[in-house]
Formats: C-alpha cells, sequence, structure tokens
C-alpha cells in the first residue's frame, strides 16, 4: 500500500528476530527495503547475520544499550567504536537508539546535550565520540574510493589495511587510542593513493 502511494518510499525494518517458518521470514522482509536489526543480535546470531546477507537488501543497525554510565560500562566502544563494528559487518547504515544513557541516578544533560562553555558551545563527550566514529567510517570510505580509482592492487592494499584497523579497533576496545591511530594510518594511506 505504501510503495502504491509513492514507490520510492523506502521501508525499514529494525527487527532483529527470524521468524522460525523461512517461508514467512522471506515474506515478511522482502517488503522491506533496509534492514536494520540490532547490533547486539547481529554480532551474536551467527544465523540472523547469514539471513540479512542473503537478503540482498540495504543493511543498516542501531545500537540499544541503557545505564552506559554505569560502572564497568564503556561508552567509547559503544559511541567511537561502533562505527569500526559497522565496517566489520558490512552495513551502512546507523542510528543510536538509546542515546542518553537513562539511569535515574543521572542527569540526562549531561549525555545528550550541548553545553555553554563560556562564550562557546561545547557538544557532550559522548555526542563527539559518536562523531568521531562518523568520520572513521568516512576515513575508511574515502580510502576505498581512491584506491578503487588506483585499480585491483590498490584496492587489495587498502582493504588489507582496513582489515588490520577494524581487526584491531573491534579486539581492543578498552583501548582508547585505537581508533586514533588507525585513522591516521588510513589517512596517510588516503594520501599515498591520491599523489602516487
Amino acid at each position: 500500500a505504501v510503495k502504491g502511494v509513492d514507490p520510492t518510499i523506502q521501508t525499514t525494518c529494525n527487527t532483529s528476530t527470524v521468524i522460525n517458518d523461512p517461508e514467512m521470514s522471506a515474506r515478511f522482509f522482502k517488503v522491506f527495503d533496509i534492514l536494520q536489526p540490532e547490533l547486539t543480535s547481529l554480532k551474536s546470531n551467527a544465523h540472523l547475520r547469514e539471513w540479512v546477507r542473503k537478503s540482498g537488501k540495504t543493511l543498516w543497525t542501531y545500537k540499544c544499550n541503557g545505564g552506559l554510565g554505569s560502572r564497568g560500562k564503556n561508552p567509547y566502544e559503544y559511541y567511537r567504536v561502533y562505527a569500526w563494528d559497522l565496517v566489520k559487518y558490512g552495513l551502512t547504515g546507523t542510528g543510536v537508539w538509546t542515546y542518553c544513557a537513562q539511569a535515574q541516578s543521572q542527569r540526562l544533560g549531561g549525555y545528550l546535550l550541548i553545553h555553554r562553555l563560556g562564550d562557546e558551545v561545547t557538544h557532550a563527550r559522548r555526542y563527539e565520540m559518536f562523531r568521531e566514529g562518523i568520520d572513521d567510517y568516512r576515513y575508511i570510505s574515502a580510502l576505498r574510493e581512491v584506491a578503487k580509482r588506483r585499480g585491483s592492487a590498490a584496492v587489495r592494499k587498502a582493504e588489507k589495511l582496513i582489515q588490520q584497523a577494524v581487526d584491531d579497533v573491534t579486539s581492543h576496545v578498552e583501548d582508547t587510542t585505537l581508533c586514533d591511530k588507525w585513522r591516521r594510518r588510513i589517512a596517510k594511506e588516503i594520501i599515498a593513493n591520491l599523489h602516487s
């Protein structure tokens, strides 16, 4: 019915559940243009990963973890490393369902809103981590683009570097230096591709 009104409308489905009946699942997911399962489900469920990859649909994801201000939680991994997970799983879109990490003992504004600092406005650090992650993803995309213009050997070299970076960053989420380290190496490779 929606496509009958306007065939250019894009529909998304953010379920992480695969219906037990494969034929019914195929009918259900067929009506959506974009599949967007929750990232934790996607990481932990090999059947779900295989299902969405075989769908031929555009794949996005989102995160939905509350209580990030609690002891033992890692907001760096949640917001900054997120982009590297997108690359790892071949995802092209993202969202954060629980951005403010609400907990009764926390003040919501500390996570979500922008703050005044003297005469300037500064964003909350969680927002900045998320933005930095988006920039990491943009650097990876830029490297792929310039390598593609240079040919298959450059593409292979770029993909090897990207894979090393993704493996390192996503395997060591407690090391808050790795995203910047790999972004610098990727930037150097972009420049090398542009000037050779």
